[in-house]
């Protein structure tokens, strides 16, 4: 495998973990509507529903987080190596 067919294949890698990455940020913050639900039937009290709806959105940020610092970082490693990266598509972070 070339050099650009290896990177490119983990440029798309790292495009589908951050997508992937934002989809579960989205349905672990839906989580606080459940737990809501949860709550309002009264097995479980507001400050536990607060603490695990916080403690959901924190671990699916700093999961999409870890995924883009990682990009970054390879991203700059390829750049300080002279590896030509493809360009980002219109749209892309």
């Amino acid at each position: 495998m070339s050099v650009e067919t290896a990177v490119q294949k983990l440029a798309n890698i790292f495009e589908e973990a951050e997508q992937h990455a934002r989809d579960t940020k989205e349905d672990f913050r839906a989580m606080r509507k459940m737990l809501e639900e949860i709550r309002d039937a009264g097995v479980i009290g507001g400050l536990e529903c607060q603490q695990l709806a916080g403690e959901a959105d924190a671990l699916a940020t700093q999961f999409e987080a870890s995924v883009w610092d990682m990009h970054r970082r390879w991203t700059v490693r390829a750049q300080e190596l002279g590896v030509d990266l493809p360009q980002p598509r219109s749209g892309g972070r």
